[in-house]
């Protein structure tokens, strides 16, 4: 979300013409905002069919499993804290979060509930390790193969690229660096810190998932015939690893990658209900809660911010 912003849910011929607002809206308080998209998800996730009644194929659409993640999301951003001004005059500028207590332990609720009822629905999965490929590797493996039955479990939420019509440059942003051949000829568009790859703990597996440690290196010259190779890497070097063009299908063209956006998965709503957890009963809850359900198989383990347990999705 932007934050205060005009929000106008008029339709213009109903409002005033005289009044200067009409047409130049001041900014809304997001937490009006908030309230108005919330309200608006609640209605929808009664009306909506699960990924099983809808017949879908993909979770490119959404469901009302993928819909109660999204209410979740967004009511936990509306509870939480952010960078706030006054409306007026723009000054004082704090982090805080909206002074109405009683709506922010609703949010919470409301978060709560949603998650809840995609978790006790029981449709829903971490994708477990697989051909010799932990959990979490495999979860973007076949993600990159468009393999979506092995992951439509866990990838509740992703946006279709495909075809000539839908195809954005999330893919050439993605992907490492490349020279000729049907990824056609850029350097690598991102780059991951080195911060972020010392960050994971030791023989956590995920890093050289969500990191690649190695560069893309052409074996002569660099010309569009040549042969590239992956090769090893230093800390300034480090790209994103998730999408990696060794793991994709072949692009439709050099700037249409066929590569999907996710935006919900089932990790994150288990996130999102440890942290409702935790404010709604206390982390003692949370962590008897994240401590029972290792059973249900977590990739690696649960969030909880006093103990053993750690953000590992």
């Amino acid at each position: 979300m932007y934050g205060d912003v005009p929000s106008v849910f008029k339709p213009l011929d109903e409002m005033d013409p005289n009044d200067p607002s009409t047409l130049y809206p001041k900014r809304t308080s997001r937490d009006e905002i908030y309230d108005r998209i919330i309200g608006d998800l609640q209605e929808s996730v009664a009306n909506i069919p699960t990924f099983a009644q809808s017949g879908y194929a993909t979770t490119e659409r959404l469901t009302k499993q993928s819909v109660n993640a999204l209410l979740a999301r967004i009511a936990l951003y509306a509870a939480g804290y952010s960078l706030r001004w006054d409306l007026n005059t723009g000054s004082g500028a704090m982090m805080s979060r909206r002074s109405d207590n009683n709506r922010v332990q609703q949010l919470y609720q409301i978060a709560d509930n949603a998650c809840a009822a995609i978790i006790n629905g029981g449709t829903n999965s971490l994708v477990q390790a697989q051909s010799g490929k932990s959990g979490f590797e495999a979860l973007w493996f076949n993600f990159c193969q468009r393999k979506f039955g092995v992951t439509n479990s866990e990838i509740m939420w992703q946006i279709a690229e495909y075809a000539p019509n839908t195809n954005s440059a999330f893919g050439v942003y993605a992907n490492e660096g490349s020279r000729g051949g049907t990824y056609g000829s850029r350097k690598a568009l991102q780059f991951v810190l080195p911060t972020y790859y010392l960050s994971f703990n030791q023989g956590d597996t995920r890093r050289d998932v969500s990191c690649t440690s190695y560069s893309v290196y052409f074996l002569n010259t660099g010309a569009a015939s040549d042969t590239w190779v992956n090769a090893g890497t230093t800390f300034s070097c480090i790209m994103a690893g998730k999408f990696r063009m060794g793991w994709c299908v072949a692009p439709q063209a050099a700037d249409a990658r066929n590569l999907n956006i996710p935006i919900l998965r089932y990790a994150d709503v288990l996130l999102m209900y440890a942290e409702t957890q935790n404010n709604l009963n206390g982390e003692s809850y949370c962590c008897r809660y994240c401590c029972s359900n290792a059973g249900k198989k977590p990739r690696r383990n649960w969030f909880c911010s006093s103990s053993k347990w750690s953000a590992g999705f």
